[in-house]
């Protein structure tokens, strides 16, 4: 493990108490440093805390920042791949909706057909209840 992968497991240590006290300001903390080093995992994280309201004051167009931050790292630097359909449904999910942005139902779909190239279940099934 990596230096910069080192921060973004502290953080998850923190999120979910492994061997530690949980503690959403702690994980926040240890995310942010290792967005700022270019960690697309961590910027999925920090968006997740915003979509989900953990940690932090709920804040959609927050989230939807810090998924295409962890997108754009993800196209430019092939950093985070593994994880890029969580990205993509996550994207998906909040432009169908319309939660932080106007809803875009095309755009979301969009978002959901590329995650369903990766294989990822979810979107197969937020697909089909859009064709339905």
């Amino acid at each position: 493990m990596g230096y910069l992968e080192a921060f973004s497991r502290i953080g998850d240590y923190y999120y979910n108490g492994l061997g530690v006290e949980k503690s959403y300001d702690e994980a926040l903390k240890w995310y942010l440093d290792a967005a700022n080093m270019n960690d697309a995992l961590a910027m999925f994280n920090i968006g997740k805390m915003y979509e989900q309201g953990i940690g932090v004051n709920q804040d959609y167009s927050e989230a939807i920042s810090w998924y295409n931050k962890s997108l754009d790292e993800c196209y430019m630097h092939k950093n985070g791949l593994q994880f890029q359909p969580d990205v993509l449904f996550s994207l998906g999910r909040l432009y169908v909706v319309g939660l932080g942005v106007d809803q875009d139902i095309e755009k979301g779909l969009g978002y959901y057909m590329n995650a369903e190239s990766f294989g990822y279940g979810k979107a197969y099934v937020e697909i089909g209840c859009l064709y339905e």
